[in-house]
């Protein structure tokens, strides 16, 4: 009985129920869907950069050193590489060089296996060769700097926000000096394993550590992420108490009308927390909808600044949305019905 009654006043019809039904589910519905496309949006964008860090600059764990074997059987199922590193200047800019071999996962245009790679930006300036000032090998079996012109012999786009220090330039790993300082770069594990390969006598940095400030920065920045996207949040509680406001009073004669045919307040009280709750349910049901096919759209145009950018629906914020607009929902009703039993059911007849 309570169910049916419930389901008939969500969208009724009669004294305007349905048209002030379809404007509730359409407006929540939107700002839902405009909360997520938002959210995934900034999601993407922080949480590509730290991906396209951790792929490019800093990898999950770097143990100082050449332990490429040992850290494969430890981890059998990781990217497992050694690189060596060197600074070197050109030009006067100063640049990181990373020795690399074959498995190192580096997208260029050309292989680094056969000669120097360097960001397109440095290859538009100094074309078939960059002068590099390094350490080199002297006759006297001393490091010693020397200026070299080296052919550039392929160039690399750096992945937006994956570059958080000096530009790296890449050289085959057999052209790396004698004294070069060697790392071993293990990809694709908890970051949270450095300390256990501390405890063995290994040294080394999870990213995290090796980007600090950046990722402190990071966090900091989705903090005020959170707390812009929480305006919205409560401006959609907001217009979600008035709604609630609203529907009650305009319910009110139909309240009374089935008090007086016999059904108890707290039974009057739950057909209408009931219907309005149907109709949220509509609401966030479409808003679901209405965002999924939001994000393709919100993607293509993220595609025009991020080239690959992949938005994602987040399936976990709208369930917490979803949950918060239920709860908040019931909150409002109880309060407001809590108003509503003052109302004497006579007062409310007569002035019908």
């Amino acid at each position: 009985m309570i169910w049916r009654l419930a389901l008939r006043y969500s969208f009724s019809p009669v004294n305007g129920h349905r048209g002030r039904a379809l404007r509730i589910v359409i407006s929540f519905a939107l700002s839902s869907a405009v909360l997520m496309v938002v959210l995934s949006v900034m999601l993407y964008l922080q949480d590509g950069r730290f991906d396209r860090i951790r792929s490019f600059s800093s990898f999950d764990i770097v143990i100082s050193g050449d332990y490429e074997t040992e850290m494969e059987k430890r981890f059998p199922s990781a990217d497992v590489f050694v690189y060596g590193e060197a600074e070197a200047m050109g030009e006067g800019e100063a640049y990181t060089v990373r020795y690399i071999g074959e498995d190192y996962p580096l997208h260029s245009a050309s292989s680094a296996q056969h000669g120097l790679v360097v960001p397109y930006s440095v290859y538009s300036r100094y074309g078939d060769s960059l002068p590099l000032t390094m350490l080199r090998m002297g006759g006297s079996g001393m490091l010693l700097p020397r200026t070299e012109d080296t052919p550039i012999e392929g160039a690399y786009t750096v992945p937006p926000g994956a570059s958080t220090g000096l530009p790296i330039i890449f050289l085959p790993l057999s052209a790396a000096e004698d004294g070069t300082m060697m790392h071993t770069a293990v990809s694709g594990v908890d970051v949270s394993l450095i300390d256990e390969l501390r405890s063995d006598g290994f040294e080394g940095l999870s990213w995290k550590e090796k980007e600090s400030g950046l990722y402190s920065a990071f966090l900091a920045e989705r903090v005020m992420m959170y707390a812009v996207l929480s305006l919205l949040f409560i401006i959609i509680l907001v217009s979600m108490k008035q709604a609630v406001r609203i529907s009650a009073a305009s319910r009110r004669t139909e309240r009374a009308e089935l008090a007086v045919l016999g059904m108890g307040r707290n039974s009057a009280a739950l057909v209408f927390a009931l219907s309005f709750l149907i109709v949220l349910a509509v609401s966030l049901a479409a808003g679901f909808l209405l965002s999924l096919i939001s994000l393709p759209l919100a993607q293509d145009a993220v595609q025009g600044i991020f080239a690959g950018a992949e938005l994602a629906m987040p399936y976990r914020h709208f369930a917490v949305l979803a949950a918060l607009m239920v709860l908040m929902t019931a909150a409002f009703s109880a309060a407001i019905e809590a108003r509503e039993r003052r109302i004497d059911i006579m007062e409310v007849l007569s002035d019908e």
